[in-house]
C-alpha cells in the first residue's frame, strides 16, 4: 500500500517539469534541431524515466521488502507472487508518467500538470469510492481496495487469492498507451 502512495508521487516530482522544463530551457529545440523525431523525443524521456523507476523503486525496494517480509514472516514469500506484485508497482509507475508527459504537452505551466496528477495520486482511490464505476476503469485500486472489505488488487495478487476483476488492470495499461499517444500527437505541431 505505501508504494501505492508514494511511488507515484516519486514519479510526478521525477518528470514533473520533464517536457515543459524542456520547452523552457531550449534543450527541446536543440535536440529536435538534429534528426530526431518528436516521438522519439518522447518516448525516450518516458523511457529513461521508466527505466531508472524501474530499477530504484520497484527492483530495489522490492528486494529489500521481499526479503524483509520472508524474514518476518520465517518463510520464503512464494517469488512469482511478489513479482506480480511488483509488476502492479510497475504499472502504476508507468500509468503516472504517461500521465505526466501527457499533460506536459498539453500545457505550458508545471504547475498545472502537477496540480493536476498530484491530487488525483493521492485522492484517487477517494474519488473511486465517490464515483464507483472508476474502481473498473483506473488503476486506483491496484493498493487500496475501493469497498472496505475488500482486497486491492495488490494484495490479492502477492497472497495467491482471486482478482476482484482484471479490468483495472486492462484499463491501466490502455490508458497508459492512450496517454502516449496524445503525448505524441499533441507534441507534433509544437514550435519552439
Amino acid at each position: 500500500m505505501l508504494s501505492g502512495i508514494t511511488l507515484p508521487i516519486s514519479a510526478i516530482i521525477i518528470s514533473q517539469d520533464s517536457i515543459i522544463g524542456e520547452k523552457q530551457s531550449g534543450t527541446a529545440a536543440w535536440v529536435l534541431s538534429k534528426p530526431v523525431t518528436r516521438a522519439a523525443f518522447i518516448l525516450s524521456r518516458l523511457g529513461a524515466d521508466a527505466l531508472g523507476l524501474l530499477v530504484t523503486g520497484v527492483l530495489i525496494q522490492g528486494v529489500i521488502a521481499y526479503t524483509q517480509i520472508s524474514i518476518a514472516i520465517k518463510v520464503i514469500w512464494p517469488r512469482l507472487r511478489f513479482l506480480e506484485a511488483l509488476g502492479l508497482v510497475f504499472l502504476y509507475l508507468i500509468f503516472y508518467l504517461t500521465l505526466m508527459r501527457m499533460l506536459g504537452t498539453l500545457f505550458k505551466s508545471w504547475g498545472l500538470v502537477v496540480g493536476i496528477s498530484l491530487p488525483l495520486a493521492i485522492g484517487g482511490n477517494y474519488l473511486v469510492q465517490l464515483v464507483p464505476f472508476l474502481k473498473l476503469t483506473t488503476p486506483w485500486t491496484f493498493f487500496m481496495p475501493a469497498v472496505c472489505g475488500e482486497m486491492s488488487l495488490a494484495f490479492s495478487l502477492a497472497t495467491g487469492r482471486p482478482l476482484f476483476s482484471v479490468i483495472p488492470i486492462i484499463s491501466g495499461i490502455l490508458l497508459s498507451v492512450c496517454f502516449t499517444a496524445i503525448s505524441v500527437w499533441r507534441f507534433q505541431p509544437e514550435e519552439f
